[in-house]
C-alpha cells in the first residue's frame, strides 16, 4: 500500500490515495520491509527509516540492506555486521559472508574455512572449525560441512550439539530434535532451544 516514489532528484513514500506518506527527501530509496522498514540514502550514505520516516538506523553507512527480518546487514572498511531493528550493532564487522537465518533465535554466517552461529544477542553459538553453510527448506534446518573425528552428543538436558575428538564442543548442545551424521556433512533439523 506504499510506493516509493521518485520527485525530481529525490525519493519518498506516496500512500494509497496518491498522499505524501514521506515527502521525497531521499537520494535513494527501497520498498519498505513488511511495512516496517526502509534503506534509504541521505547525505550519501545508507540508513533505515520507519513508517514515519525517523531514521531507526542513521544514515552512516556505505552499504545498508535488510539481510534476515529484523536485521541489517551493514558493510564497514570492508568487514560485514549485522544491526538490529533499533540500529544497535549486534554482530560487529568481520570478514563474513552474507547472514543467513539458522532458526529463529540464531543466524550464522561463513568466515574463511568456519561457520559461525551467532545467538539474536550477537553472541557466539558455537566454536570454528565447522563449515560451509546453506539454507534449507526452512529457517530451521541447517547444513554444515562436517570435520574429521566430530561426533553428535546430547549433553543431560537432552540436547544435541557437535563434539570434536578431544571432547570439546564445536557446536554448543542447544539443539533439540535430531542432527543426522554423514562422512562429509551434518544435516540439522530442529529448533534451537529458547534460551539460544
Amino acid at each position: 500500500d506504499i510506493a516509493v516514489v521518485r520527485k525530481d532528484s529525490l525519493w519518498g513514500y506516496l500512500d494509497r490515495k496518491g498522499q505524501w506518506l514521506i515527502p521525497p527527501r531521499f537520494q535513494a530509496a527501497t520498498s519498505f520491509e513488511k511495512g516496517r522498514f526502509a534503506v534509504v540514502k541521505a547525505n550519501g550514505k545508507f540508513g533505515a527509516i520507519n513508517l514515519k520516516g525517523e531514521f531507526v538506523v542513521l544514515p552512516q553507512y556505505d552499504v545498508l540492506k535488510v539481510s534476515i527480518p529484523g536485521y541489517f546487514e551493514f558493510k564497514h572498511e570492508g568487514d560485514i555486521g549485522l544491526l538490529d531493528s533499533v540500529g544497535q550493532v549486534v554482530v560487529q564487522p568481520g570478514a563474513y559472508s552474507k547472514f543467513v537465518s539458522a532458526g529463529t533465535q540464531c543466524v550464522a554466517a561463513k568466515s574463511g574455512d568456519s561457520l559461525l552461529i551467532f545467538r539474536n544477542d550477537g553472541s557466539l553459538l558455537t566454536a570454528d572449525r565447522i563449515s560451509n553453510t546453506k539454507a534449507f527448506r526452512s529457517e530451521v534446518n541447517f547444513l554444515c560441512e562436517r570435520v574429521t573425528g566430530t561426533k553428535a552428543m546430547r549433553d543431560q538436558k537432552g540436547l544435541w550439539g557437535m563434539m570434536s575428538p578431544e571432547g570439546k564442543w564445536l557446536i554448543d548442545p542447544v539443539v533439540n530434535g535430531t542432527i543426522i551424521e554423514r562422512e562429509h556433512f551434518i544435516l540439522v533439523e530442529a529448533k534451537s532451544d529458547p534460551c539460544c
